[in-house]
C-alpha cells in the first residue's frame, strides 16, 4: 500500500515537469486586444496624473508613485 502510494507520488511529480512547446513568451498572449485608452470613469488614467499612496508594510512606511505616461 505504503509502496503504491509512493508510486503515484513520484507519477504525478513527472507528469508536473513537462515542457511547454509554446511559441510566446510567459505573459505575452499571442491575440492581444488593447484598447487606445482608458475611459473607466472609477479611474481615469489621464496623461500626466501622478497617483501617490502611503501606507505601511512590514512594520515600515511605504510609498508607491503611478505616474501616467501616455
Amino acid at each position: 500500500m505504503k509502496k503504491g502510494i509512493a508510486l503515484l507520488g513520484v507519477l504525478a511529480v513527472i507528469c508536473g515537469c513537462g515542457t511547454s512547446n509554446s511559441k510566446h513568451a510567459a505573459g505575452h498572449p499571442a491575440n492581444v486586444r488593447y484598447v487606445a485608452g482608458v475611459d473607466n470613469p472609477w479611474y481615469p488614467l489621464e496623461p500626466g496624473t501622478t497617483l501617490i499612496y502611503r501606507g505601511v508594510k512590514d512594520g515600515k512606511p511605504s510609498r508607491d508613485v503611478l505616474t501616467v505616461c501616455t
